[in-house]
């Protein structure tokens, strides 16, 4: 199951959906990172799924994301294993 971090700091497991057409599982997934999505490989088989344009939006940093993942991330990011995003980008509608 995938986390969604905000930027406060708060976690939620999300389920990345993985029924319907491939621009609604992907306008879910810009919904909850608030626009583009960019995947960033994280190590240990895991992904984040960030804003692509985060920092020429200048959103917030988020320092959870970061001291996790080991870069800086800015606004909301989705967490998951590789395996799930695989799965997600390869179910069909």
């Amino acid at each position: 199951m995938a986390v969604l971090v905000g930027v406060d700091g708060s976690e939620r497991q999300v389920v990345l959906p993985v029924g319907g057409p491939a621009h609604e599982r992907l306008k879910a997934v810009q919904d909850m990172v608030g626009g583009y999505v960019e995947a960033v490989p994280v190590g240990n088989g895991m992904m984040a799924l960030a804003n692509e344009d985060g920092l020429a939006l200048r959103l917030p940093d988020n320092h959870e994301a970061t001291r996790r993942i080991g870069r800086r991330i800015v606004g909301p990011v989705v967490i998951c294993m590789g395996e799930e995003l695989l799965a997600w980008d390869a179910a069909e509608g």
